[in-house]
């Protein structure tokens, strides 16, 4: 997949990000890993471009349930409503990013499914979130 590049947005900028998403045409994530066991998936679609300095990565879900529980990065993620992304600049080594609905984050850098040094809390917080969701952890609840 090629990422459109759109120069000159700052990811503080959220006006200018936001107006830059719009242009975008959502893809859906299509993809129910194990439907055995997890036969629910939520609807998810996601919108990507650059700056050359950044990725801006955007997911819109809709979901009957939404929980987040998780407080900190790194941590058991999967575990509430997430969203994960997946990117190999180059071969041999591939990166996972797996956010909650609130923002909190699992950052991996992995040569397989097993084999992955995490994001220390300096990177992690170099990752800018924002979601439309309050930031504090929350049973899960309908809608």
């Amino acid at each position: 997949m090629e990422i459109r590049k759109i120069a000159g947005i700052e990811p503080d900028d959220r006006a200018a990000v936001d107006e830059a998403f719009a242009g975008i045409e959502p893809r859906p994530v299509a993809c129910c890993n194990w439907p055995a066991e997890f036969p629910y998936a939520p609807e998810v679609s996601f919108r990507m471009f650059h700056t050359g300095d950044w990725l801006m990565l955007r997911f819109d879900v809709a979901e009957r349930y939404t929980a987040a529980l998780v407080t900190e990065d790194n941590g058991e993620v999967w575990t509430d409503s997430c969203a994960e992304f997946f990117i190999a600049p180059d071969e041999g080594m591939y990166y996972n990013f797996e956010t909650t609905c609130i923002g909190r984050m699992l950052l991996g850098a992995r040569k397989s499914r097993t084999e992955a040094e995490h994001a220390s809390p300096e990177v992690l917080a170099g990752v800018k979130r924002y979601t439309t969701l309050p930031g504090e952890p929350f049973a899960e609840r309908e809608g």
